[in-house]
């Protein structure tokens, strides 16, 4: 049981910490990972480089 108390109380400290953290980051940078940082972002990204080296048949 001590195995599952012992990282649950760890865990609790760590997302208080987190929360309280997570306030004095300014807004520009919360505004930037939101706009830019998702993941379909960087999907379209990944996918547009590997089109173009489809159809420019790029080596290397």
């Amino acid at each position: 049981m001590a195995g599952t108390v012992v990282p649950f109380l760890i865990d609790e400290d760590v997302h208080k910490w987190i929360d309280d953290f997570r306030g004095d980051v300014p807004s520009v940078i919360n505004d930037y990972d939101i706009e830019y940082g998702n993941p379909s972002n960087n999907y379209a990204l990944t996918d547009s480089v590997i089109l173009k080296r489809l159809f420019t048949k790029m080596r290397g």
